[in-house]
C-alpha cells in the first residue's frame, strides 16, 4: 500500500542529546495542525514529540491519548513498531504533554481529546506513517555509512541489514546520522500479509507499572507544598451558596483555607482526611434555586410531554411514513424508558493545579485536554500557551473525564490560595451527585408491518435532555440534536419509510457523555422492539434479523459466528433461556447472546454472555477481548441496576450503599470471539459491545418469564438477580 502523506510531510527530525533521533512536529495552534505550511520553521525551539530512538536502541513512543484501561498505549506503540520494524523488547511508552498537534485524528477536528471509540480509527494510519518515516531514515543513514544503495538494505528487529556484505547496524547506532535527514514524503506501508505485530496479542506495556505501583494516576500526584482540597456542592443543580462560616473548619488542625464558589465550598488542608473533616464541620446555607421541587414525577411528566409533541423537530425522514402507517397490514407500537446513569469511575474525580506567574500546570486523569486549556485560560485570563496539562493514568473514564469542571475548580483554588499547588479530590458522594449523567430518555416507536410481519416503516419520537446543547450548542439547530438519536440514525436495518423526531427536555439536570452515549439507550429501544416483532412473526430474534439483513454478507458472517459460539437456536438445557441482540456502531459490529437460568419466578441468574465482534482490524486481539468483557459487565450492571433518581432538584444516590453495581458472585462467564473483515478499516472497540447487552438480557428474561421489560433498570420490574 503506497500512501501519499503530504499533510504529514512536515514531520521534523531532531537530534537528541547524547545521540539519537526524535520525530515530531513544531509546536502549532489548533488550526495550524491542519495546515503544515503555516508551521514554524525551527522545531528545536518548541517540539512536540511522537517518537524517540536513543543511542542505546531504546524506542519511546509518545502517547497523546488517555489510557483509561482500554490499552491504547500498547496499541499505538504496536502500530509504530510495526512499520518501524522494531524489536518489541526495545519499545517503551511515555505520555505526551498537551499540545495542539496532539489532536485526536479520529474526530476530524482539532480537538485534543479521547472518546467516541475514535483512538485506533484516528491513529491507525498516522502512527504507522511515523514508524515508517523513522524506518526509512534509518535505512538511508545506514546506507550512507556503508556507501551502498538504500534499496540493498532492509530493516528488521531494531536493526538495518545489508545482506550482501553481512553488515548490520542497530537503530541506536544509526539514529544520530538519521536525525540530520528530512523525513520522506512518500512511504511504502506494509501490506497486512507482512504484519508482525498488528493482529497479535502482545503483552501490554502498562501492566508492569500497574503491578509494581509505579503507574501514576491523578490521585497519586505529589508536589512540595501541596494542599489537598475537599469540596461540597449545593444539593440542587440550580442552587447557589448563600453563606458559610469558615471558623469551625479553620479551627481544626491541618486546615489552611476555606474557599467558596458560586455553588460550592472547598476546604484546603495538609491532607484529604483533614480537608474532609474541615468540610464536615461547616454548615453552609444554600439557595436551592428555581427547580428545588424537581423530582421523578416531574421528570416523567416532562418525558411524556416530549413524546406527545406533534411539533417535535424532524431529524430525518425517508419515504412517506404516514401513508405506510395508514395502509400497513398492522401497526405495532411500544414505549421504552431508560434512566439517568452515573459514571461511577473507580478513581473519583480529581485534578491538581499549580497557578504561578510564569504559567499554570495541571495534572489530571483526563480525556479532554483542549477543553481544560480553553476553560482554564478563560477562568484565569491567561494565554493558552502558558497552560501545561500533564497526563496521568485514568482510573476509569467512560466519558466523564472529558469534562473540565474539576480541573477548573483546582486552578481556581490554587489561585485563591496564593499560588500553592492544590490537589482537589471529590468524595464518592460528590462524584455521583455532581456527575454529568447519561440522559434519561423515553421513546415511542410505531412500526408499520407488511403481511410477512416485517417492517415497511418506522416512526420514532424520542424525548431526552441534550448533551450537545450543553457541550456544543452551535451544533443544535432549531432544537435538532442528531446525537440524541444515535442508534436510530445509524441503524443497520433498511426501511423504505422512516421518521425520526426529537423532543428536547430542559430541566437543569446535568448530562454528559456516558460509555456509548446515545447508542446505550437507543439500541436497547430498537433491538427490544425488533425482538418483539420477531415473536409476532413466529421467529427467534436471530432468524428474524437474518432475513431482514440477508443481503449484508459481513453481518451474516457475524451471525454465523455467534450462533456457533453460543448454540443459539438449539434446545437449551432445562431452565435456561437465551436472548439475542445486535449492534453496529463506531465502525464495528457486535452480536450478543445472553443465557439465563430461572425457575419461572422472580429470581434468575445470568449464566453466560457470548459475544462476537468484528472491528475490521483487531490491532491487539487480547485488548479487544478485554474491552468486550468490560463492556459486557458494565452494560449488564447498568441494565440490571443502574439509575440516578432526582428529588429536591438533585440526585438521591451518593455512595455504593445507594448505587448498586454488579457483584463478583453475580458476574457471568463471558466468551468472546473476534472476527476481522478483509478490506475493512479499523473500527472502535471501547463502546460498540455495550449497547446490545440490555436488549439481549431483556429478551432472555422474556423467554424465561414471559415478562416484557421496556423500562430499565430490570430490578424495578420485580425481578432480581441471584448470585451464581
Amino acid at each position: 500500500m503506497r500512501t501519499g502523506i503530504a499533510r504529514r510531510s512536515a514531520l521534523r527530525s531532531l537530534a537528541l542529546v547524547g545521540g539519537g533521533l526524535a520525530l515530531g512536529l513544531p509546536k502549532v495552534s489548533a488550526q495550524q495542525a491542519f495546515d503544515p505550511s503555516t508551521w514554524p520553521g525551527r522545531p528545536e525551539e518548541a517540539f512536540e514529540y511522537w517518537l524517540e530512538i536513543a543511542a542505546d536502541n531504546t524506542i519511546t513512543v509518545f502517547i497523546h491519548l488517555a489510557e483509561m484501561g482500554q490499552g491504547i498505549t500498547t496499541s499505538v506503540a504496536m502500530l509504530v513498531a510495526e512499520e518501524l520494524e522494531a524489536d518489541w523488547q526495545d519499545v517503551r511508552v511515555q505520555f505526551a504533554p498537551n499540545g495542539r498537534a496532539y489532536y485526536n485524528r479520529g474526530y476530524n477536528a482539532p480537538i485534543e481529546s479521547t472518546g467516541g471509540s475514535a483512538s485506533i480509527r484516528g491513529t491507525f494510519n498516522h502512527s504507522r506513517q511515523i514508524g515508517a518515516s523513522a524506518r526509512e531514515m534509518l535505512r538511508l543513514a545506514a546506507a550512507q555509512e556503508w556507501d551502498v544503495a538504500v534499496a540493498e538494505t532492509r530493516a528488521a528487529l531494531g536493526h538495518v541489514h545489508h545482506d550482501e556484505s553481512g553488515r548490520k547496524s542497530s537503530y541506536g547506532a544509526s539514529a544520530e546520522r538519521a536525525a540530520g535527514m528530512t523525513p520522506p514524503e512518500d512511504i511504502l506501508l506494509k501490506p497486512k500479509s507482512q504484519w508482525n505485530f498488528v493482529g497479535k496479542s502482545l503483552r501490554r506495556l502498562d501492566t508492569p507499572a500497574k503491578v509494581d505501583g509505579s503507574a501514576r494516576f491523578g490521585a497519586d500526584v505529589q508536589l512540595n507544598g501541596l494542599l489537598t482540597a475537599a469540596i461540597r456542592h449545593c444539593p440542587a443543580y440550580d442552587g447557589r451558596l448563600t453563606s458559610v462560616d469558615p471558623a469551625p473548619a479553620l479551627s481544626l488542625d491541618g486546615v489552611e483555607h476555606v474557599i467558596t464558589f458560586g455553588n460550592a465550598v472547598a476546604v484546603l488542608a495538609q491532607g484529604y482526611w483533614h480537608a474532609q473533616k474541615g468540610l464536615e464541620a461547616l454548615d453552609p446555607v444554600w439557595d436551592m434555586g428555581p427547580r428545588s421541587d424537581y423530582d421523578m414525577e416531574s421528570l416523567n411528566r416532562d418525558l411524556e410531554k416530549g413524546i406527545s409533541r406533534t411539533d417535535a423537530p424532524v431529524i430525518r425522514e425517508d419515504g412517506d411514513i404516514d401513508a405506510a402507517l395508514e395502509y400497513a397490514d398492522a401497526v405495532y407500537e411500544q414505549t421504552f424508558d431508560a434512566p439517568y446513569l452515573a459514571h461511577v469511575c473507580m478513581e473519583p474525580m480529581n485534578a491538581t493545579a499549580w497557578v504561578r506567574d510564569d504559567g499554570v500546570d495541571i495534572w489530571m486523569p483526563g480525556q479532554g485536554h483542549s477543553l481544560v486549556v480553553d476553560d482554564v485560560s478563560t477562568l484565569l485570563n491567561v494565554g493558552k500557551d502558558t497552560i501545561r496539562v500533564h497526563r496521568t493514568f485514568l482510573g476509569g473514564g467512560f466519558g466523564r473525564r472529558g469534562e473540565s469542571d474539576v480541573a477548573v475548580q483546582a486552578a481556581f483554588l490554587s489561585k485563591e490560595a496564593g499560588g500553592v499547588p492544590v490537589k482537589l479530590m471529590w468524595s464518592r458522594e460528590e462524584d455521583v451527585r455532581r456527575d454529568f449523567y447519561r440522559p434519561a430518555a423515553r421513546t415511542r416507536i410505531r412500526v408499520a408491518l407488511g403481511e410477512d410481519g416485517f417492517p415497511i416503516g418506522m416512526d420514532v419520537i424520542a424525548a431526552s435532555p441534550s448533551i450537545s446543547m450543553r457541550r456544543f450548542p452551535a451544533f443544535v439547530k432549531d432544537g435538532k440534536d442528531p446525537g440524541a438519536l444515535a442508534g436510530f440514525l445509524d441503524s443497520p436495518y433498511p426501511l423504505d419509510h422512516h421518521r425520526l423526531r426529537y423532543a428536547m427536555v430542559e430541566n437543569g439536570v446535568l448530562v454528559g457523555y456516558w460509555r456509548s452515549v446515545g447508542h446505550s439507550q437507543n439500541v436497547f429501544f430498537r433491538e427490544a422492539i425488533i425482538n418483539e416483532l420477531a415473536e409476532r412473526a413466529g421467529m427467534d430474534g436471530l432468524a428474524y434479523r437474518r432475513r431482514w439483513l440477508a443481503g449484508d454478507v459481513r453481518t451474516m458472517a457475524l451471525f454465523d459466528a455467534v450462533e456457533d459460539l453460543s448454540g443459539y437456536g438449539e434446545t437449551p438445557e432445562p431452565g435456561v433461556s437465551q436472548g439475542f441482540a445486535f449492534n453496529s456502531s463506531h465502525g464495528s459490529l457486535c452480536a450478543h447472546v445472553i443465557h439465563i437460568s430461572s425457575d419461572g419466578g422472580d429470581g434468575f441468574q445470568v449464566k453466560r454472555i457470548d459475544c462476537v465482534v468484528d472491528p475490521g482490524v483487531a490491532v491487539n486481539p487480547d485488548g479487544v477481548i478485554a474491552q468486550v468483557e468490560s463492556q459486557a459487565l458494565d452494560g449488564l450492571s447498568a441494565a440490571l441496576f443502574g439509575k440516578v433518581q432526582i428529588e429536591g432538584g438533585g440526585a438521591t444516590e451518593g455512595n455504593f450503599d445507594t448505587i448498586r453495581m454488579l457483584r463478583m458472585g453475580e458476574a457471568p462467564e463471558v466468551h468472546v470471539r473476534v472476527l476481522e473483515w478483509d478490506g475493512a478499516s479499523p473500527g472502535g472497540m471501547g463502546e460498540p459491545a455495550l449497547p446490545s447487552i440490555a436488549p439481549a438480557l431483556t429478551d432472555a428474561l422474556y423467554q424465561a418469564t414471559g415478562r416484557r421489560i421496556r423500562r430499565l433498570p430490570v430490578i424495578e420490574s420485580g425481578l432480581d438477580i441471584a448470585s451464581a
